[in-house]
């Protein structure tokens, strides 16, 4: 099956009747499908598929609203809604994305370590987070908006030089473990040494067990834990389910939640 180019004007591809049609991320296009039904039979008479452009994200199906549809977009988003008001706990600085303070991505890292303690280092990309969570009371549909996607933990087994490696992507943020780097005028970043909790330098050679989520196993955001470790451990963990779990203990106490203020990064001269 051939990829379908996204936004190129292309029509959907057909293979064994099947359609194909793929419209591509940040709701730039539709898949727009007709079937042609025999009312009798329900079997298929003729098919038309196109990929519709959303000009600035303005442009409108041209297309009536089907009432059935309606109704069930109201009832899930009513669920949705019920399930989401669930305050998990009391954030009082909220939680932030990005340099040199992730707090968002400090807290997941952390609770990550907690859920899977036969780990060394946990390690997440930060394009993972897609919005900061205010500071207040923090429900479930906060972490499940500012966390959106569906996936789940994986532990690979790395070496320190490895490691020192990932770090180097600038999407990396460290867990249970600092780094001492250099970054040039481009933005490149250059890891000179990895320190333990302890403060001890990582080896090279000696092999470390950490935590991911498995969209960096499988290649994105070209990290290359696959090449490194090709019999990883998938733990099942969903990547929030930690986060979830001790937001929950937090509010149970009737605590707030500290969050680390430390950068995991110190940038040298």
């Amino acid at each position: 099956m051939g990829a379908l180019e996204v936004d190129g004007g292309a029509s959907p591809a057909t293979t064994d009747d099947v359609v194909l049609c793929n419209p591509g991320p940040y709701a730039r296009s539709y898949c727009k499908i007709d079937l042609n039904l025999d009312p009798a039979t329900l079997l298929l008479k003729s098919q038309k598929s196109s990929i519709e452009i959303v000009a600035g994200n303005i442009k409108k199906p041209n297309f009536a609203p089907h009432e059935g549809v309606n109704q069930v977009i109201a009832d899930a988003r009513m669920q949705a809604e019920a399930r989401g008001a669930e305050v998990l706990a009391d954030v009082p600085s909220g939680l932030r994305r990005g340099e040199p303070v992730h707090t968002m991505g400090y807290l997941v890292l952390d609770a990550w370590m907690q859920a899977l303690p036969n780990a060394d280092f946990a390690v997440t990309n930060m394009g993972g987070f897609r919005q900061d969570i205010e500071p207040g009371a923090v429900k479930l549909k906060d972490v499940i908006s500012a966390m959106p996607f569906d996936n789940y933990l994986v532990i690979v087994d790395v070496t320190g030089a490895q490691l020192r490696e990932v770090l180097e992507n600038v999407q990396s943020l460290p867990g249970g473990m600092t780094a001492e780097v250099k970054v040039d005028q481009t933005g490149k970043r250059t890891v000179l040494r990895v320190l333990d909790r302890n403060g001890k330098p990582l080896e090279d050679a000696k092999s470390y067990r950490v935590i991911i989520n498995d969209f960096m196993y499988r290649g994105g955001d070209r990290y290359r834990f696959r090449e490194y470790d090709s019999e990883a451990e998938e733990t099942a963990v969903h990547w929030r389910d930690p986060l979830l779990r001790l937001l929950r203990a937090y509010g149970k106490a009737t605590q707030p939640v500290s969050v680390t203020n430390v950068p995991r990064f110190t940038v040298q001269p």
